[in-house]
């Protein structure tokens, strides 16, 4: 099941803390009104983040283009710059007709772990595809083949347990 939030300040505490390097997760542009992304080199969306109601703001030029009648889904990643080894991404889900956001879901959530010999673990939780990413990177070896199983973990809030559950369950792939 895909998990789903209410609004963007409830997708940015999903995981505030790190698992990893258990620093505190900071995020850019969180204020109570934020700019998300460009449109094109003209406009730009900001978002309230409590109420999820948005509005166009003209930046230069305008171009004529008319997103009011459109959807746009778009994925915002938010990471731990204190380690970068975690990430997760949210699905922002626009629907300009009623200037709103009207749905944000938990995309993917991404760890990096490398022990004490310098082999390199990757696990990625992909949730809109209920699947689990597992690849691994020896010492010795440049690349490693991806390692696809059904969703292993609701989260990756313990990070090394999902990790010696893929261990085991890559012995028999």
């Amino acid at each position: 099941m895909i998990k789903e939030f209410k609004n963007l300040e409830e997708a940015y505490k999903y995981c505030d803390i790190c698992p990893l390097c258990h620093n505190k997760i900071i995020i850019d542009g969180k204020d109570e009104k934020i700019t998300i992304f460009p449109l094109d080199k003209f406009y730009k969306v900001e978002i309230n983040n409590i109420t999820n109601k948005i509005k166009f703001c003209l930046t230069n030029v305008t171009l004529g283009i008319n997103f009011k009648n459109s959807n746009l889904i778009i994925g915002k990643t938010i990471c731990c710059y204190s380690c970068n080894m975690y990430d997760y991404m949210i699905q922002l889900h626009f629907n300009f007709r009623k200037d709103l956001l009207s749905k944000i879901v938990l995309n993917s959530e991404f760890v990096s772990i490398e022990n004490s010999k310098k082999d390199v673990y990757e696990i990625s939780n992909k949730y809109t595809f209920n699947e689990t990413n597992f690849t691994y990177f020896g010492n010795n070896i440049r690349f490693s083949d991806v390692i696809k199983f059904p969703l292993i973990s609701e989260n990756l809030f313990h990070p090394h347990e999902t990790l010696e559950r893929l261990k085991k369950l890559s012995i028999f792939q």
